[in-house]
């Protein structure tokens, strides 16, 4: 993976677009266009999650970071 950033340590100023890539990773087009976008590459820690676990454990951190739990 690209990033050494975790989520749980990044900075997160609302509002916030989330983008999660599938279990093999964003292809090299895929990265340019979220950059394009203005997109900030994070990592949910080393281990690879399903997709549908990934959003859970990505809008828990966000909402976490946001003081919203």
């Amino acid at each position: 993976y690209e990033s050494a950033k975790q989520l749980s340590a990044a900075t997160i100023t609302p509002p916030v677009a989330l983008a999660l890539g599938p279990e093999r990773g964003w292809s090299g087009a895929d990265r340019v266009t979220l950059r394009t976008h203005g997109f900030d590459f994070t990592h949910l820690g080393s281990r690879v999650l399903r997709t549908e676990t990934a959003c859970i454990a990505a809008l828990t951190l966000i909402r976490a970071r946001l003081g919203l739990l």
